[in-house]
């Protein structure tokens, strides 16, 4: 039997979900352990993620650790990247998130259908703060510092943009801190469907 033309159906990676119960996810993103993270001001903080199926998106939970000034927010996004890994268009942006308390924060988005793909979440925070973070075990999107070293990983992905709304065209990252671990992921995503 000849396969040309037939390609199998790629089966959709799903969501944890029972009772009224959503798990939440990183697309793409294969982690090992649970740490913390802070997050400097003023920067556009940048994470790839890789959608292999569709899925539609509803939330974004993160979790402060260690506050931030009272009063001090931050803001969540999600933009398209291109094959550099650089944003290209906004696709989703969250209202402003409280950051000024130790906290779980659920913050719910426009429902939105990632198509597959490569995209690029992001933080921009109005003050510095910690979050829970989750550490990147696999999945090389983001390479490796091209001199080697002990600091091998590129570690924050950011460039400096002022604390205002996220801007429809994605300011480009061109700064990469190194490090001997992977990056480590603050925001989850609650899946509404595949």
């Amino acid at each position: 039997m000849a396969l040309e033309g037939k390609w199998p159906k790629v089966k959709a990676d799903g969501r944890p979900y029972y009772g009224t119960t959503h798990h939440l996810i990183i697309p793409g993103i294969i982690t090992d352990s649970s740490t913390t993270q802070a997050l400097s001001l003023n920067r556009c903080h940048y994470y790839p993620i890789f959608v292999r199926t569709p899925i539609t998106i509803d939330q974004v939970v993160l979790e402060v650790t260690t506050a931030a000034a009272a009063g001090k927010k931050g803001r969540f996004g999600i933009y398209k990247a291109d094959k550099n890994w650089q944003p290209t268009s906004l696709v989703v942006a969250s209202a402003e998130i409280a950051l000024d308390a130790t906290a779980v924060v659920t913050t719910t988005l426009t429902t939105t259908k990632l198509e597959e793909g490569r995209y690029l979440m992001v933080i921009n925070c109005e003050d510095t703060a910690t979050f829970r973070a989750t550490r990147y075990s696999g999945m090389p999107f983001t390479g490796f510092i091209a001199t080697l070293g002990a600091n091998l990983f590129g570690f924050l992905f950011y460039a400096a943009q002022a604390y205002a709304a996220l801007p429809a065209a994605g300011l480009a990252w061109d700064t990469v801190s190194a490090s001997t671990e992977g990056p480590k992921y603050m925001t989850f995503l609650r899946v509404a469907t595949p």
